[in-house]
């Protein structure tokens, strides 16, 4: 009989102890919420006018969406109506709402730290908004610029580029500087330093594309890849931030950041055909001009 009782005092022991462990790794480590626009007010021009007699949120123009965090947050992504629009990777995380709008919208924020844990939050806002976004001007030479270039730069979320909720990346509708691919151009030596070659790769945004490699004193010409494009900065497939394609022939880029490392892939399983190339910035890089919303200032790194 006393066997048994210890039998079972353990057994309550342990599972108190499993029900404790799944209390903790239900905890989120990181909170992200939205701090501005308030719920319940009015907003005239990015300027808290009133709380309304319903409760609803209103604004009239622009606004500044800030977000109130806590924890190791790394970046926050913001969405209107399941789009991504922006991301900012830079406490205090703001982004400015100016595109032309009107009607009931539902504006949403995820933050996200580098372990991959993720927070989110939502209003319902009623936006009035009529004024075109501000657009850009030309500026004097930009040949001082030696800046790293950050992944915001790499893929310029809410300034050229707009995310789908199925992570589909597309062009900005309002923009004249619609891309229509990023291209991955360089030179290098196979794995075993016996072969130099040359490559110009493309992910298309739009279109299909096809890449080429010189190797050996001879072009190879790989088969297309098609649109769309894909964003993967949530380390969904890759441990970098990657632009991608999908279908027959399978392309992507990515960018380690703090290593200044691009990474080009192209496969086309069909064929056996399974290429990849890792590439190392040097020295300076070289700027024709930052992106800068809302319109695209036309910009290239070496």
């Amino acid at each position: 009989m006393m066997k048994i009782l210890q039998i079972i005092v353990v057994i309550l022991i342990i599972l108190s102890m499993m029900n404790e462990l799944k209390s903790e790794s239900t905890i989120n480590p990181i909170s992200g919420s939205i701090k501005n626009p308030e719920r319940g007010y009015l907003y005239i021009q990015d300027t808290k006018v009133s709380s309304t007699p319903i409760g609803i949120t209103m604004v009239l123009g622009k606004i500044t969406v800030k977000v109130e965090y806590s924890g190791g947050v790394s970046k926050v992504k913001f969405y209107v109506d399941g789009v991504a629009k922006g991301v900012d990777y830079d406490p205090p995380f703001e982004w400015i709402w100016d595109e032309t709008i009107h009607g009931l919208h539902k504006l949403s924020v995820k933050a996200y730290d580098d372990m991959g844990n993720n927070a989110t939050d939502e209003i319902q806002v009623i936006m009035f908004n009529y004024e075109k976004p501000q657009r850009w001007s030309l500026t004097e030479s930009n040949s001082w610029i030696d800046d790293i270039p950050s992944v915001r730069e790499f893929i310029p979320i809410g300034i050229v580029h707009m995310e789908t909720k199925d992570h589909i990346l597309v062009n900005l509708p309002d923009s004249k500087w619609g891309l229509q691919c990023f291209i991955f151009v360089g030179e290098g030596e196979t794995k075993d330093g016996k072969h130099k070659f040359m490559f110009q790769c493309r992910v298309p945004i739009t279109g299909f594309m096809q890449q080429r490699i010189y190797l050996d004193d001879k072009w190879y010409y790989l088969p297309p890849t098609k649109a769309p494009m894909y964003l993967d900065d949530e380390k969904r497939i890759y441990p970098y931030p990657t632009v991608y394609t999908l279908g027959d022939t399978l392309t992507s880029i990515s960018y380690d950041e703090k290593n200044r490392r691009w990474i080009f892939q192209v496969k086309v399983p069909s064929k056996g055909i399974n290429i990849e190339i890792l590439s190392q910035a040097q020295g300076v890089p070289f700027w024709m001009g930052k992106p800068e919303g809302p319109l695209y200032n036309t910009w290239c790194i070496m």
